[in-house]
């Protein structure tokens, strides 16, 4: 696999990164900041750069594109996010106001069922990012139930989080919408990348259409329980962080193996790790020629490997939990989700 740096330098510097068939990934990234800050629309509108329109000649018939599916007035896209780039997108997801969860199909998954009371980020009256929001999940059974406590939206942004309810466990969300690869091509998301140790890990995959939303990892816990895949379906594209908390590019069918840690001694973003306030923008993209790139522009890194998207697909985005708090106790419990674009 090729690495190249923010330059578009080719770089010898080997990654251990790891796909196992298809899927591409794209390229564009943009900060995101959760903290004590106000609508910046009539910023945002001023450092917009104009526009150019071009009008068809009078004789061209062609149908207008269809409007994407959006979980937000299209206007406060741009608006309330400098630089997200919505153009041709069939679904947009901004969470602005925070509105747009019923877009989604969300989950949550335990291998063993149980009950659990944690500190998630956000207190109740949504303020800074700090842990402050007291999350009470009652007694479920295992396999796959509705979310009570586990996803909630506060300053305009999605969380996701999970403490230790059984001994693994899985907090998910997808757009219930199914994507055609010759209309949708690429997939971006902001997400928080500081350190919440090896035990508690994000993904985002691309999945054959109608297939499960809940996959987990055998390679961890074997068998994963009632009402799981245990192992990816033929066909997926996947990134994410973890598990043990480094970036990990996944094709086909699965084939993990040791990558490159978003945050430590070595970072290449020291200030997303540092915080919470911070999200970062991935792109995975179907190049059309084979191959997947994803990009993190922030941090300057880009992953190309072989692969595509299923010819109709659905993306799921997944925060895995296998006991967390045996590893440093992670504060929060909680990733922090926003400008989801599919198009």
């Amino acid at each position: 696999m090729e690495y190249h740096d923010g330059g578009g330098r080719r770089s010898s510097r080997s990654t251990k990164l790891i796909l196992a068939v298809s899927i591409p990934i794209l390229t564009a990234c943009v900060a995101g900041d959760d903290g004590d800050v106000a609508p910046i629309a009539a910023e945002a509108a001023a450092a917009a750069p104009a526009t150019t329109t071009s009008t068809a000649p009078p004789t061209t018939t062609t149908a207008p594109a269809p409007e994407p599916t959006t979980a937000v007035a299209s206007a406060e896209v741009a608006a309330d996010t400098p630089g997200l780039d919505t153009s041709g997108a069939e679904f947009v997801a901004t969470f602005d106001n925070d509105s747009g969860l019923e877009a989604f199909d969300a989950f949550v998954f335990h291998r063993d069922g149980g009950s659990g009371e944690w500190i998630g980020d956000h207190d109740r009256s949504c303020g800074p990012p700090d842990p402050g929001r007291e999350i009470v999940v009652p007694e479920l059974p295992p396999g796959v139930s509705e979310p009570t406590e586990e996803i909630y939206l506060c300053r305009d942004h999605l969380m996701t989080s999970m403490e230790t309810v059984s001994s693994y466990s899985i907090v998910g969300f997808a757009p219930d919408q199914v994507f055609d690869r010759s209309e949708s091509s690429v997939v971006s998301w902001d997400v928080n990348v500081t350190d919440l140790g090896d035990r508690q890990w994000w993904e985002v995959l691309v999945i054959p259409a109608g297939s499960p939303h809940v996959t987990c990892h055998p390679h961890i816990i074997d068998p994963c329980g009632a009402d799981v895949v245990d192992e990816y379906v033929a066909g997926t594209a996947m990134f994410g962080i973890g598990p043990f908390a480094e970036f990990q590019l996944v094709g086909n069918q699965i084939e993990r193996q040791p990558g490159d840690k978003p945050c430590g001694d070595f970072s290449s973003d020291p200030e997303g790790c540092d915080s919470k306030k911070i999200r970062r923008r991935f792109v995975m993209t179907d190049n059309l020629d084979g191959t997947i790139t994803v990009d993190y522009p922030d941090a300057e890194r880009t992953w190309t490997v072989d692969g595509s998207f299923p010819e109709q697909f659905e993306v799921v985005f997944k925060d895995h939990n296998y006991t967390p708090e045996k590893d440093n106790d992670p504060p929060g419990f909680t990733w922090h989700w926003d400008n989801i674009v599919v198009g």
